[in-house]
């Protein structure tokens, strides 16, 4: 049996499926169905997200809805993190890039809120990806702005960022430092769904690398809103005016430097880790910043765990064909998106 494998845009999600940054405004409905789902592993991820928010100064009681009640949300919304950090990332990283509905849904809305509570990075963060070549290669050279649907793990570790391929480097704008609540990286950084990339540069080989920087909100080029029809130019299906992301190239070039000297370990490029004041997490839901790392089990030799290394804006179907033309693996993607 040989092994083919599929390239496909990920769709835009409709309006219901769409993940937004706060978790929506049912996120409360969301959080007792994670922990109804997960049961003793939730409250695990509680007491590791626990660990890490400080106690209010002043726990007094207050009307439904105060202190205690928000303090609870963030906790429950860090656990989720967690989650997805310690075994759930497979599963949402399969069903996001969809853009369907299905029982995925509560804990992906938990995981974006819990992201928004943590410090946001900005510098320079790599993804490790072997298939990074040939099809896709041409594919990020055609489609300058790219669209991830679903959440995209990175490396802010120089190391991996000096590594130069094969995969990504990316300038990060708001990816969240996730070392808080991960269990096996300190280093990690997470893009939320939604997040737009701009191309700007592509080099093939036994090391290839493509490079991107993370779009401002402002940016014209791939606009993402519900019910806006993608435009020709754009593999995502979003609307993109010019083709080029807006009328930066002095940005685009600086940036380029900028990752470049990252890679090859020259100067001292490094990102402004968390952006969030004094990096305390109080009740009220200010970011987390500054807090050291959750121990957890070492990762055994050879083996990556957490989140792995994804095609932002692409889906990658493996398919297996018999010599007699039969195809495995037909219905799986349903699977996936169905959430088992």
């Amino acid at each position: 049996m040989s092994i083919t494998t599929e390239l496909r845009v990920q769709p835009v999600p409709s309006a219901v499926a769409r993940i937004v940054a706060t978790g929506g405004v049912g996120i409360a409905r969301d959080r007792l169905r994670v922990r109804s789902r997960y049961g003793e592993r939730f409250r695990g991820a509680m007491e590791v997200a626990a660990r890490v928010l400080p106690e209010p100064r002043k726990a007094r009681p207050g009307p439904p809805g105060g202190l205690r009640e928000d303090r609870v949300g963030v906790l429950a919304d860090l656990a989720a993190v967690h989650l997805y950090l310690s075994g759930e990332s497979a599963w949402l990283d399969e069903a996001l890039p969809e853009g369907e509905l299905g029982a995925h849904m509560p804990l992906a809305r938990c995981v974006a809120s819990g992201l928004c509570r943590l410090g946001a990075y900005r510098g320079p963060a790599a993804v490790a990806h072997d298939g990074v070549a040939g099809p896709a290669a041409d594919w990020y050279r055609e489609n300058r702005i790219v669209t991830e649907r679903g959440f995209w793990a990175a490396s802010a570790s120089p190391s991996a960022i000096r590594a130069g391929g094969p995969g990504f480097v990316v300038w990060s704008l708001t990816a969240r430092r996730t070392g808080a609540v991960d269990p096996y990286d300190p280093e990690r950084v997470v893009f939320l769904p939604g997040t737009r990339f701009k191309v700007l540069g592509v080099t093939e080989g036994p090391r290839a690398l493509v490079l991107m920087r993370e779009l401002f909100p402002e940016e014209p080029g791939g606009e993402d809103r519900p019910g806006v029809a993608g435009a020709a130019g754009n593999g995502n299906g979003d609307g993109d005016s010019d083709g080029d992301g807006g009328a930066t190239p002095w940005l685009d070039r600086s940036t380029v430097v900028e990752l470049e000297r990252a890679v090859s370990g020259s100067g001292a490029v490094s990102g402004s880790g968390a952006v969030s004041g004094s990096g305390a997490v109080s009740g009220s839901g200010a970011a987390v910043a500054g807090a050291r790392a959750v121990p957890g089990p070492p990762p055994a030799s050879g083996d990556d765990r957490g989140p792995r290394g994804r095609l932002p804006g692409l889906i990658v179907a493996a398919e297996g064909r018999h010599a007699d033309g039969g195809r495995d693996g037909d219905g799986d993607e349903d699977m996936g998106r169905a959430g088992g």
